[in-house]
């Protein structure tokens, strides 16, 4: 493990770095004309794509990785949904993720299983596999650090018509960097076998986007969670402990948020959009918490178990206020399922409700995807011939 001081440069040095060397490796496979296959998996809670080194965006880089073989090279990015943010972070984030998508990396901002709270982890796994000389090329980056600016290196001076008046310093954060390097073919076979199974779940979600009858059926399961979550709050608030009230307040309110960056994924962002901005506002008029206030207050049962009542009277609960809270979120769930409903009948034709960035990237979906997964199903194939 390495230490990022404030002042330091060493951590985005180390990841382009790494990001370098998987570019350089897929061109030449791609000039040898090789059948190959390379997964760039990265995770960050929030980003910036324009940290740059040495002149080149962290944006432009991943797209040159991207063209060396749009057919072998799949990139996922893995982060927290723009719901999560508020004010210009929501809209800047969400900005971010439209231009990856733009350079053909899949997004992945929610979770399908519903088990996420947030996305906290930070890394950059860059695979490429070499059919041909059967050959596994990998390497790594991970630690504290996002994919910002303060977090990979520094700004460094602040100037007032061309003179120095602060040095404005990055964060401090620790790293580990494993640099790219070639390996047997089948080393790690399983640990890459999980990886290849995260990616093809997100690749598989991208299809199921350009299919309005599997997007109705995915939907509808969401709405199917939605009432059973509801009735299972409604029971609660008729007679039950202060720690039983203080869960369904809790659960209620992180459900909002999961349905919320579901929606957000969801195909016609000329209807979802609307959906999501009345959601929000409703949620402001119940005050519903931030992610991270949601986040501090978290408890399981056996903080409740050696804490009690005190200890949520400590955190400015009372029972009046956890059933109405409750109440409250009851409702705008039930707010949001019939939003859901009325999405549903309206994308039996889906096209109208595409934006442009959406109808981009439909296409491309429609020209990579399928031969992406058959090159994942390929590789994992190969692996499962070892442990």
């Amino acid at each position: 493990m390495k230490i990022k001081k404030p002042d330091s440069k060493e951590a985005v040095k180390s990841l382009f770095e790494l990001l370098s060397n998987l570019r350089d490796r897929v061109e030449i496979c791609s000039k040898m004309k090789h059948s190959t296959a390379t997964i760039l998996y990265i995770s960050t809670y929030t980003l910036n794509v324009n940290v740059a080194f040495n002149g080149v965006s962290l944006l432009n880089l991943i797209s040159d990785i991207i063209r060396c073989n749009p057919n072998s090279v799949i990139c996922l990015f893995r982060t927290v949904s723009p719901i999560y943010f508020s004010g210009h972070a929501l809209h800047r984030h969400g900005r971010m993720l439209r231009e990856l998508e733009n350079i053909g990396c899949y997004v992945r901002d929610f979770d399908p299983k519903r088990e996420e709270f947030i996305n906290h982890a930070k890394f950059v796994i860059a695979m490429h596999y070499c059919f041909d000389e059967r050959v596994r090329y990998y390497g790594h980056y991970y630690g504290s650090t996002n994919l910002t600016i303060s977090g990979l290196t520094n700004i460094g001076f602040l100037k007032l018509r061309g003179r120095p008046l602060r040095q404005i310093m990055g964060n401090y954060e620790e790293y580990k960097y494993l640099s790219f390097r070639s390996g047997y073919f089948y080393e790690y076979a399983g640990y890459s076998q999980s990886i290849i199974k995260d990616v093809e779940e997100t690749l598989e979600w991208y299809l199921i986007k350009t299919n309005k009858d599997r997007v109705i059926e995915r939907t509808r399961d969401y709405l199917d969670w939605i009432r059973t979550l509801v009735r299972a709050l409604d029971e609660v608030v008729r007679g039950t402990t202060m720690g039983e009230l203080f869960k369904a307040y809790l659960c209620s309110s992180i459900a909002i948020y999961m349905v919320m960056s579901f929606i957000g994924s969801l195909p016609g962002k000329k209807l979802t959009i609307n959906i999501i901005e009345k959601t929000r506002s409703l949620a402001r008029d119940i005050m519903l918490e931030t992610i991270l206030e949601l986040d501090q207050i978290l408890l399981n049962d056996e903080a409740l178990e050696q804490g009690g009542e005190k200890l949520l009277e400590s955190l400015g609960f009372s029972k009046r206020k956890l059933l109405d809270g409750i109440s409250d979120r009851i409702k705008l769930l039930q707010t949001i399922s019939n939003d859901l409903e009325d999405y549903v009948k309206a994308i039996v034709k889906l096209e109208p409700f595409l934006d442009k960035h959406e109808e981009k990237i439909y296409k491309r979906i429609k020209e990579y995807t399928n031969i992406q997964l058959d090159c994942l199903k390929k590789l994992r194939s190969q692996l499962s011939k070892y442990p």
